[in-house]
């Protein structure tokens, strides 16, 4: 694993495995970058960035020309002026971006319905999806837990494996009435493609 983005808000933890990864797909920029910008600096990897409720001005670091771009649109599926799909977003990817992506998110809870709605053939352009989970004391509704955050696991468990997560210390753990368990309420998680692992896996067991 190596991480990327420094050491506070904003890094992620990804498998060594960065070698062909033509693009990294942003959603949720905010105003820190310093994901993307390692990406730039050390590894030549582009990233489309999105987030209406920031500024390409407002960043903390400044745009790099040619492996940077930036939108003032939500990552989101509502069809509406200001929101786009993962499905549009790589649709429109420029020439030279056929290969692998990396999916890096923080969308504040928006992470589910996307996903959901993205198709599978969609979400295996990505090789490492990093993303925050939002909400996850909703784990005590029934409703919730079986309408989505049950189809959001089984969906990407289809073709990726989680291989790193830790809790978000700026959110306070829950206690799921009638068990023992005690659970984070925020989530940080790296998923890795399957087929990016050997195919004897003994060796990790």
């Amino acid at each position: 694993m190596i991480r990327l983005g420094g050491t506070s808000d904003g890094a992620y933890l990804l498998p060594d495995d960065l070698d062909g990864i033509a693009a990294c797909i942003s959603p949720g920029a905010n105003r820190i970058k310093w994901f993307e910008d390692q990406l730039a600096d050390e590894y030549s990897i582009p990233s489309f960035m999105y987030d209406a409720s920031t500024h390409e001005d407002l960043f903390l670091t400044k745009m790099r020309e040619g492996l940077q771009t930036f939108e003032k649109l939500w990552l989101d599926i509502d069809g509406g002026d200001n929101s786009i799909t993962l499905e549009e977003i790589i649709a429109n990817l420029p020439a030279g971006s056929a290969g692998d992506l990396v999916l890096q998110m923080d969308i504040e809870g928006a992470e589910y319905r996307n996903i959901l709605s993205t198709s599978q053939d969609t979400l295996r352009r990505f090789r490492i999806i990093c993303e925050v989970l939002h909400g996850l004391s909703y784990l005590k509704d029934p409703a919730v837990y079986h309408g989505v955050l049950q189809p959001f696991f089984a969906k990407l468990d289809m073709d990726f494996v989680s291989v790193h997560a830790h809790p978000n210390n700026a959110a306070v753990p829950f206690s799921v009435r009638g068990t023992q368990v005690r659970s984070p309420s925020l989530i940080e998680v790296t998923f890795l493609r399957r087929d990016r692992f050997a195919e004897d896996q003994s060796e990790y067991y």
